[in-house]
Formats: structure tokens, C-alpha cells, sequence
């Protein structure tokens, strides 16, 4: 081969190699950005993982309640018409004693003798109450899962819930029929909401939905509406209805204003629908047989009413079905129920049949009945059921104590009592929308330069463009936006660090780096060495300071460790723990220009992990 002819295959060569690896790389960009894609698009390959888990887990449970309710269906028609059990009601013949074949007495019904091992037993006149009955007396030991049934009623059947045996968690709703045919609600997953949270898309669930309760996503005319409850099993309406409720009131408003024809139509249909036990109970009544209580409660659930109708047109109305001006009792105990799993049913009501006109009965789950709720909620942890409990809350709902004119109001107190319906008493508005809504949390917001910007709609990063802006001046002072906690470093998560931009005056630290009366105090052993704190302990720093110390210096406190006595403490560590108490009175007074509903603690300063990060 010459010479000309060997380069000229070399180049020949040279050429399809490098054609070959620039479409090779180009094949591996196409690659490497459908990986990426599926880790980090809309929906992760781990988020697919865990609803694909989830899914099978419902899918699952499902099967076995449904095995479990063809095994107890089978049982009533053996029972029932093979063993001919007697029926339990009054309207069938009752068991007659007889003399057996074998000389003993035995139990015959219509002449047909029963084995002696059932002839005390019954059944129920509808098989979905007999299958109601064996899932809540065999379903758990039975099957994998923990079964809970409801007691069963005519026309509606019974509820059943399916939860996971470890944790407790509910896993799918459904209701007994009356052929004792399971029929399932839907996947907790279905016509859910969605929350964004500083830029984060969250699917709310019947499982994770109760975490962000209270979480504020809409500010109308500076009022914040939190979110409330999301009806996942449609007691109150259609499934998926997501309900929020001003955080805080709008005014007062006296309940007994007169309603139009029209009104009172719609009023009444929304008043049923929240107060399904007192609908239920109380039948299709005309509205001149209200009781004066029933009649503010209508007045409350009137969308069209001028209090609260206009809140209305600050949501889209695509979304929005109504806003009255409070949620019903019933509603109020399912949100708090909801939010508190542990708790679950630590309240409950029940339509009262006590007195001569209606109301609720109110029980705990140590069994024990209240005429009105404030028995129930006292103490203990009845003030997690409310925002604020310096706010009065209305409960649209009939009359729960001993007169028929009056509706309920939890005060500043933590009390529910009654008050006559012809006082002007505040409301704070409830507003439902349709299932399926995007919201987006607003969390909390700061004002610079008369504009509002809402932290909640930013995230870790944005956010800090805004560090340093001025958004309160106090006594001369500016604060500015020091640092927003998104990741929950320091508390909770979302909390909204200020910091003064000049010094309030100077603060002697010495007021716990002091030792012990008697032992040789001196006002300079603030500058002392800190060996000298171990043989001179000082003061004992207030709880308060030391619990804010250490959540604002995690790294601090988890290698400090909780079992430190005063003597334990340096005397840098004392003198931090003085800038940490927020009753000291350099400080306290500045609270008193802060909203107190939006405020933690004033202290000296931040930590310096929160100035770093």
C-alpha cells in the first residue's frame, strides 16, 4: 500500500471515530436528562416508590376485609336459616323450652330443635349488622389488620376503618352495607388537596393532612384562613371537601336577623349538612318550629349573609362553595380528632335525647357523658383545639345546655358556655371548597416598602434576597429579616427570625455568671476565667432561658447533653443563657409592639449557628 493511500485511511478512520463519539455522547445527554427527569421532576422515582406502596398497602387490606366479610356473610345464612337462630327483635317468636330427644331440655324455634352450644344465641335481622359485628368483635384477630366498626344503623349501615396494626394508622374507610357488601371510600389520595410550602408541592392525604391544620394559605382583608379540615370521607358534603376558617375574627354580628325565603332554603340545607347528627335526628321541620338556638345557627350558616359574603370574592369562584360565619360542633371535634391521631375519638357527640329540645351530648373516651362541651375541653390538652384561645370562636351549632335560645361560644378561657342570641358576638368565618384545590400556604409575610411579600410563596434560597429589609422600627430601631427557618433547625419550621439593626444599650452579662451568695461574689466575674464557674455555680439560669438557649444552639445542646446542674454550667454558658431569657427586662417591653397572636420570644440575640447559617 503507498504512502497517500495509508493516510488517506487513517483519516477515513479518524473521521467515523469521532462521528460515532459525539453521537455517542449526544445518545448519553438524552439518557442522563431522562435520569434526571425521573429523580427530579414532577413526580421522583422514590415518590412512585412510596405511592406504589401505598397503593398495594390499600389494595391489600381491602382484599382481606373483603375475605373476611364473605366468611361472616356465610356465617349469617348457615345460622340464620341452616341452624334456625332466632332473629333479635321482639317481632319473631321467642325460644321455646322443650324436652329433647335425649331426655334433656333443649331450645326449639318452630318446632326445629337447636344444638344446645347455640341455643342462647341470636342473630341480627340484617346480615350487614351481624358482619358489623364480627369485624368489630373477631376481624383484628382474625386478619393482619385492626378493623373498627361502627355501629350499625338501618339505611346507612356502618363504618369501617382499616388501619395498620403497629402504627395505627388508617389505611382505607369504607361502610357495611346492609348485605353486609363492603363499599369503599375513597383512596386517601383521591380528590386531595394540594399544599405548596415554600415552593414544595405536598399531596395532602387522610394521613399527612392533619399535619397542616392551622396552616395559614389565604389572607382576606388581613385575616389570616388556616386550613381546617378535609373531609376525606364526605360526612359533610362531597369527599374531598376542603374546609378553612378565619384565624382570627371579623367583627361581631347578632344571630338574630331575619332571613329572605331563599336564604333560609339555602341556610338550612348548609346547617343540615354540617350538623348531620342533628339532622338526622331532628328530622324535616319547619323552620317556625326552630328553636331560637337553631334559629342563630341558621343565621350563622347563611353564605349570602352581608358579614361574610363578601369574603367570597377573594377566592376563585371555580373552587369556592360557600363561606358562613363558623363550623359546626361536630366538625370542630373531627378536626381536632384528626389532628391529634393519638387522641382518636377523645371527644365525641351524640344527638341529645335528655331534654325536650335539641342538642349534643358530649363523651370522652374513658367513657364518661357532658351536657356541654366545656366539661369535655377543660384542662389538659383542650387548648390545642383551638388557634388562639384569646379569640371568642364561634361553634355554629343547636343549643347544648339547659335553654332552647341560646348557641355556643368558646371564650378566652377555654370555656364553652351559653349566651342569648340577641348579643352582638363575634364570629370567625368558615369558608368550603370544592375537593381537589391547589393552595398555597402562606405561612407569614413581611411588608417592605409598603409591599406585601409572603415567605410562605418563597423557599430557602429566594428568601434571601430579603435578609437585612426593614420590616419594623421600634423606639428608633429598625428590625430587619435576620433569617427564616424553612429547614425546622431551630423550632418549628417556617419560623421568622427579626433582628435589631443597632443596639437597644448595653446589658451587663454578670447576672448569672454571679456565684453563690456567700462565696465571694464579685461584679467583674463576668470577665472571669471559666474554671472559676466550678468552684463558684451562680445563680441557676430560669428554665425558660435555658430551653430557648438550647433550640437555638442544637449543636450545643446535643453535645452538652439535658442532665446539666447549675453547678455544670460555665459562666459563658450562664451569661448566653441571661441574653436567652426573654423576661429580662432589657427586652420584654419590645414584645409589647409585636402582634402577641405571631410572637415566640424577644431575646438578646441569635445564636452563631443561626448568624452563619
Amino acid at each position: 500500500m503507498n504512502k497517500s493511500k495509508m493516510i488517506s485511511n487513517i483519516r477515513k478512520s479518524k473521521g467515523i471515530t469521532l462521528i460515532a463519539l459525539v453521537i455517542t455522547i449526544i445518545v448519553l445527554l438524552i439518557l442522563a436528562g431522562v435520569t434526571i427527569n425521573a429523580i427530579i421532576g414532577n413526580e421522583s422515582a422514590m415518590e412512585k416508590a412510596k405511592k406504589a406502596k401505598e397503593e398495594h398497602e390499600i389494595a391489600t387490606a381491602k382484599d382481606e376485609a373483603v375475605l373476611l366479610a364473605t366468611k361472616y356473610i356465610q356465617e349469617y345464612y348457615d345460622k340464620r336459616y341452616v341452624q334456625n337462630l332466632p332473629v333479635a327483635t321482639s317481632e319473631l317468636p321467642e325460644k321455646n323450652l322443650e324436652v329433647g330427644k335425649d331426655g334433656n331440655s333443649t331450645y326449639k324455634i318452630s318446632g326445629i330443635e337447636l344444638i344446645k352450644s347455640l341455643a342462647g344465641e341470636t342473630v341480627p335481622s340484617t346480615i350487614g349488622e351481624y358482619v358489623a359485628n364480627q369485624f368489630n368483635t373477631r376481624a383484628t384477630s382474625e386478619g393482619t389488620y385492626k378493623y373498627e366498626a361502627g355501629t350499625y344503623e338501618a339505611g346507612t349501615g356502618s363504618t369501617l376503618t382499616v388501619k395498620n396494626k403497629q402504627t395505627d394508622e388508617t389505611i382505607i374507610t369504607g361502610t357495611i352495607k346492609e348485605d353486609g357488601a363492603i363499599e369503599w371510600d375513597a383512596s386517601p389520595s383521591e380528590g386531595a388537596a394540594t399544599l405548596t410550602i415554600g415552593g414544595e408541592e405536598i399531596t395532602l392525604t387522610a394521613k399527612n393532612a392533619k399535619d397542616y391544620y392551622g396552616t395559614t394559605v389565604k389572607i382576606v382583608d388581613g385575616v389570616e384562613y388556616g386550613l381546617f379540615y378535609i373531609d376525606f370521607a364526605g360526612k359533610y358534603g362531597e369527599k374531598g371537601t376542603v374546609y378553612l376558617r378565619a384565624k382570627s375574627i371579623i367583627g361581631s354580628r347578632r344571630l338574630n336577623g331575619t332571613l329572605s325565603k331563599a336564604d333560609k332554603s339555602t341556610a338550612i340545607g348548609i346547617m343540615k349538612q354540617i350538623n348531620p347528627d342533628w339532622a338526622n335526628n331532628r328530622g324535616n321541620i319547619e323552620y317556625s318550629n326552630y328553636y331560637n338556638s337553631e334559629k342563630g345557627a341558621t343565621y350563622l350558616c347563611n353564605p349570602n349573609n352581608s358579614m361574610w359574603s363578601g369574603i367570597g370574592n377573594s377566592f376563585d369562584s371555580s373552587e369556592l362553595n360557600y363561606v358562613i360565619g363558623a363550623p359546626s360542633i361536630e366538625m370542630f371535634l373531627d378536626s381536632y380528632n384528626a389532628k391529634y391521631p393519638n387522641l382518636s375519638t377523645k371527644y365525641t357527640t351524640a344527638y341529645r335525647t335528655d331534654y325536650n329540645y335539641p342538642g349534643y351530648l358530649y363523651s370522652n373516651n374513658g367513657g364518661n357523658n357532658y351536657n356541654y362541651l366545656s366539661h369535655a375541653l377543660q384542662g389538659g390538652d383542650s387548648k390545642e383545639m383551638y388557634r388562639n384561645t384569646n379569640d371568642a370562636e364561634w361553634l355554629a351549632s343547636p343549643v347544648s345546655y339547659d335553654n332552647d335560645d341560646r348557641v355556643c361560644i368558646v371564650t378566652d378561657d377555654d370555656y364553652v358556655f351559653c349566651l342569648g342570641w340577641e348579643f352582638d358576638l363575634d364570629v370567625a368565618p368558615l369558608v368550603s371548597l370544592k375537593s381537589g384545590v391547589h393552595l398555597v400556604a402562606i405561612e407569614s409575610k413581611i411588608t417592605v416598602d409598603g409591599v406585601d411579600i409572603y415567605l410562605g410563596q418563597l423557599n430557602a434560597t429566594t428568601v434571601a434576597q430579603y435578609y437585612g429589609k426593614t420590616v419594623k422600627e421600634i423606639n428608633g430601631v429598625e428590625y430587619g429579616l435576620f433569617y427564616v427557618d424553612y429547614a425546622g433547625k431551630y423550632g418549628a419550621a417556617g419560623t421568622v427570625y427579626l433582628r435589631a439593626k443597632s443596639s437597644i444599650g448595653g446589658t451587663a452579662l454578670n447576672e448569672y455568671t454571679l456565684p453563690s451568695e456567700g462565696s465571694g461574689s464579685s461584679s467583674s466575674s463576668s470577665s472571669s476565667s471559666e474554671e472559676s464557674s466550678s468552684s463558684d455555680p451562680g445563680i441557676d439560669p430560669p428554665e425558660n432561658a435555658i430551653e430557648i438557649m438550647k433550640q437555638i444552639n442544637p449543636d450545643w445542646a446535643s453535645n452538652r447533653g439535658n442532665s446539666l446542674s447549675a453547678s455544670d454550667y460555665l459562666a459563658s454558658e450562664r451569661g448566653a443563657a441571661y441574653l436567652c431569657d426573654k423576661d429580662n427586662w432589657r427586652w420584654s417591653g419590645i414584645r409589647d409592639s409585636f402582634d402577641s397572636n405571631y410572637l415566640n420570644y424577644v431575646i438578646g440575640a441569635p445564636s452563631v449557628e443561626m448568624f452563619l447559617d
